[in-house]
């Protein structure tokens, strides 16, 4: 939780650092005056999205929308949580088999939700979008959370859905396997208690 904070707050930009800041659906967009192209979505006390102009001469005016939509979305829809709640999951339970695939299935999910908020809640061309985001790749933008836009993925959503069905069958069979070991552990230890009682 601690790193989480400290991310927070590195990734803030206040008020007066931006060149410009604006309102997208209620989530205020700061503009960075730095010619590194980036994009990236801040959570917590004062949400907001961070631009930087290098970006934005990079991009036309439909993308730039867009992509502002995607992160945004991120912030409206408090991902943040989502992707802590991944973190402590793998801290928990990173040790089982398949947790990493799971993990990442799980963030790929969220960055599809924003792309589908950002596309059908702004009508945004999907076209746009991944166009923004593929240009933001290249350009080796990070968002927040500090993982890589390449990471990202804009995907047709029929193309994933068995990968997500499998993460969904991988993490129920192994929070099932977990279980599994818990109530075998209790089993043994109440067997070892009886038998030292006699």
């Amino acid at each position: 939780m601690g790193r989480t904070r400290q991310r927070r707050r590195e990734a803030a930009v206040p008020n007066w650092a931006a060149s410009h800041w604006f309102n997208h659906r209620g989530i205020e967009v700061r503009c960075i005056p730095t010619a590194s192209p980036m994009a990236f979505a801040v959570p917590g006390r004062d949400p907001h999205v961070v631009v930087s102009e290098g970006l934005l001469s990079r991009l036309t005016e439909h993308q730039v929308n867009a992509l502002i939509a995607h992160e945004a979305a991120h912030v409206r829809l408090r991902h943040d949580r989502h992707l802590l709640a991944q973190l402590v999951y793998l801290q928990v339970c990173g040790w089982l088999p398949g947790m990493a695939w799971v993990a990442s299935a799980l963030h790929t999910s969220v960055e599809q939700w924003a792309d589908s908020d950002a596309v059908h809640g702004n009508d945004a061309r999907p076209s746009h979008l991944c166009t923004a985001i593929r240009l933001a790749s290249e350009l080796s933008c990070r968002h927040g959370l500090g993982v890589s836009r390449s990471e990202l993925a804009v995907r047709d959503p029929d193309a994933t859905s068995k990968r997500h069905g499998a993460a969904l069958i991988g993490l129920v069979g192994s929070l099932l396997a977990a279980s599994l070991m818990a109530v075998s552990h209790s089993i043994t230890e109440i067997g070892i208690i009886a038998a030292s009682l006699h």
